[in-house]
Parts: C-alpha cells; structure tokens; sequence
C-alpha cells in the first residue's frame, strides 16, 4: 500500500530544521520585498510580502452581482428555464504591524445545496491568519493556495478540493473550496523561497448530485445499480441511495488522511521555477464495486497519491511561456489493481502574448493527462479506469481571445476549450462593458458539445445564456 511506503522523515526534519531556523531569522533578517516570484496567481499573491505593515482597522470591500440566466429548451423554446442566478461577496480585512485577519464571504443560490453544514459555514470562502516572523511567514485557517505556473489551468494544484456546482462557469479560484491548512513560508534569500504546508484531513471534491451540473458518471451509476441489485427501485437517484446507506463514501476524517506539501521555488534571469512533493489523494471518488455481491452496497472511494512536479514560466519577445509537469504514484504501481487508479503523467504549457502593440491578448494552453500502463486498463472492465471507446489520454487544448474597446470601456472575449481525444467543446463568447469605475454589464453565451461521456458533452443540455450587472465597492 503506499500508505505504508510513505515516508515522513524528509518531511518533518524539514519542518523542524524551519522551525529551529525562525527565531534567528527573526533576530538577523532584515525584511523582504516579496517571496522571490513574479507575475503570481491571486492565490500565490496572498501571501503577502515580508515587510511592515501599517496597522489599520477593519477594512470591507466586495462585490454584488445580479444576473440570471435562460436554459435554452431544444425541443420547445417556450420552455426554456429562466433562472437568477445572483451572488454577493464580501471581504473583510485586519491588519497590525506583525500579523494580518482576512476573512471572505461568499453567497450564491447554488452554496445552498450542497451539503449539510450550517449555513454560515458554507458560506465562508476564506478565513485565515497571517503572522511575520521575520523571514517567515505563518498562514493559518481556511485558505485557497495555488501551486503551479499555469495560467488558470493546472495540473499541480493539489492543495483544494474542486467545487463542481457551476465549476466551468466560474473564475478559476471560484471553482476551489478552502481547506483547511497551516502554511509556512520561508525566504532562503530575496530570489528563492521555501514552502510547507499540512492539511490535517484531505477534502473531497463537491460534486452535485442534482441539478444542471450533475456529472454524467452519477447518471451512469444510477442507472446502472438497478442491474445489479434488482431489489432496488428505478428509477433511484444517488442522493437515496446516500441516504439508505447503498452507496457508502468513504471519510477521509481521521489525522491519518492529512495532506502534507513542500515547494521550493525561485527566480534567476528572468525565470521562474519551482519543485514541489505532495502527498495527498486524488479528490475525485471512484466506483468501487468489488464487495457488491458480498455487502450488496457500492462504495465511494479514493486513492492515496505522490505527487511529484516541476513548475516554470518566462518572458521572451513579446511571448509569457509557462509549463508544470508532474508525475502521481498511486499504490497500483504496476497498474495491475482495477480497484486502484493507474499511476499518471500529467502537463500544462501555453503561452500569452499580445497578438500586435495595444492589440488583442492570446492566451493558449494544452493541458494533458497520461495514465501508465493503459493497455492493462483496457484489458479488465471491472477497472475503475475502463472506458469503452479505449481512450485513456485526456488532453485539452484550451484559449481566449480578448480586447478592449471604446477607451477601455468595452472588453470582448471569445473563450474556447477543446478535448482532443473525445472531440467535446466548450465555447464562450462574452461582452464586458463598463460605463464608469467599478459598475459592469456584462452578456454571454456558453455552449457545450460532445457526447455524454465527455468533460464537457456531459452539459451539452445546460447551455446557457447569461446577462447581468455588477457592482464593486
């Protein structure tokens, strides 16, 4: 198991050789800029820097959206479903000469459905506390941290759990869920630092089992236990049969399952880099069917997985290039296990630029997906990995075109997102327009195609078109 060939002896002498090295660092360190990496994402930017801060007192800012959006009806546009869809955010900000509070709210109808938990709990995107100590910096509480030089598209991003509510429609770090975390931030020197980071229990992806962006594979699985336990009534939802205890997930509640990371990273010459291990799960549960005919109950499961990576990103001639590429070691080593997922390779690397002087901004970006030792796979249904069509690569070549007009007041953007192997598309052209600061109106189409089984087909029946307006303050 890899559970028992992990070992956490690098980990911990590192973690203690940091913790040993703070109390000097604060005696002989004179305050840094930054934490040695340019062009950082919004999550890597809260970070913050390792110099003084002036103490104020409570700060709010946020932002009120009100939009809806119509579900077109193929069959019969008369019945299209026109449905608000509006949100609020709020953060709240506390600083003093050492440590910083930072808390966000978040409220939307789609939170409401989620889970269990207490309203007010859902409804905090982040709360965290920051301390300097010198060359130091402490992080603690509900945090999203982004690991990897990719532009919105990673495959080294392994600290949060992905909210699948609306999670193609959003902004990229709207489409994490904070975690909780304790996160140490070392600066080696002005270009290079150190990052540790435990998670004292790994959280699962949230994955709707209703509504618009139920996954297809919930579909499947609904219509497929019927066949195999007959007692079972069909049509059943799997929100019952969580209920009744047929299907069982798997917690992931105990010590045992924490999540521990580190990061080293630097910049020399005008590049980025960064080297990172993680030892954590694969947040996606699998079908694990392997008990039924015993237990007559399907169970949710997850793979413990290293995840080993390697990050950069650049500038030259007009061009900002960057890549991650990282390799996940699961306990099914030799790919053997069709209970266990394979191990895999997987990479990113795009490019932006701006197409001529004050012109359009490309962005493109490939992101890729390769388990090992896929013809085992193909061979067994029963694995968990099996596919019919025997396509077990997953590559996606995803891009926005955008530009500014009307004195910066109008932006257009056509967003694209393709998967190569299983031809499925997502495509989005928007309209910004901005009248005066802070104030935006905003209209858009998204429209997904593919079959079923696809990343985006699986919505090809939930495109939408949306129009709204929002405020910041």
């Amino acid at each position: 198991m890899v559970r028992s060939r992990f070992c956490s002896v690098p980990f911990l002498v590192l973690l203690w050789v940091l913790i040993l090295a703070i109390p000097f660092s604060i005696a002989a360190s004179s305050p840094k800029e930054n934490l040695g990496e340019s062009n950082p994402t919004k999550a890597e930017d809260s970070s913050g820097s390792f110099g003084g801060i002036t103490e104020t007192g409570p700060s709010w800012s946020g932002q009120v959206r009100a939009t809806s959006r119509l579900y077109r009806d193929k069959s019969a546009i008369e019945e299209s479903v026109w449905q608000p869809n509006p949100r609020v955010d709020l953060s709240v900000e506390a600083k003093k000469e050492q440590a910083e509070l930072k808390v966000k709210f978040r409220w939307e109808p789609n939170w409401q459905i989620q889970n269990t938990d207490p309203l007010f709990q859902r409804m905090i995107d982040e709360a965290y506390v920051r301390g300097f100590l010198g060359s130091t910096v402490l992080e603690a509480g509900y945090m999203k941290v982004v690991w990897g030089k990719g532009d919105d598209v990673h495959v080294l991003d392994v600290l949060n759990p992905t909210d699948y509510y609306d999670f193609v429609n959003n902004d990229y770090l709207d489409r994490r869920a904070s975690q909780w975390m304790v996160r140490i931030i070392h600066s080696l020197d002005d270009m290079h630092s150190l990052e540790l980071v435990w998670e004292p229990v790994t959280t699962p992806d949230r994955i709707p089992l209703e509504g618009p962006w139920k996954p297809y594979a919930i579909s499947a699985l609904e219509a497929k236990l019927p066949l195999l336990l007959p007692a079972l009534p069909s049509p059943v939802s799997a929100s019952d049969l969580l209920a009744d205890g047929t299907l069982v997930q798997e917690s992931l509640s105990t010590l045992a399952d924490g999540t521990y990371g580190i990061r080293f990273t630097g910049s020399s010459h005008g590049f980025d880099y960064g080297i990172l291990y993680a030892y954590t799960y694969n947040r996606q549960p699998k079908v694990d069917l392997s008990r039924l005919a015993q237990t007559q109950k399907v169970y949710l499961t997850y793979d413990r997985i290293h995840c080993f990576g390697i990050e950069g990103a650049t500038a030259w001639e007009g061009f900002n290039f960057r890549w991650e590429g990282g390799y996940f070691l699961t306990e099914d080593t030799k790919g053997t296990d069709p209970k266990v997922r394979n191990p895999s390779v997987g990479y990113v690397v795009g490019f932006d630029r701006d197409v001529w002087t004050d012109g359009p901004n490309l962005n493109l970006q490939v992101q890729g997906i390769l388990p090992l030792y896929a013809n085992k796979i193909d061979r067994n249904p029963l694995d968990v990995e099996y596919r019919a069509d025997g396509k077990y690569t997953n590559h996606i070549l995803a891009g926005h075109l955008s530009d500014t007009l009307l004195e910066n007041k109008l932006k257009v953007k056509l967003s694209t997102a393709y998967g190569v192997e299983h031809r499925d598309l997502r495509i989005v052209p928007e309209l910004t327009y901005e009248p005066f600061d802070d104030f935006q109106i905003t209209a858009r189409w998204v429209q997904y195609l593919g079959n079923r089984d696809t990343t985006f087909g699986q919505y090809k029946d939930s495109s939408f078109f949306e129009l709204g307006v929002s405020y910041r303050f």
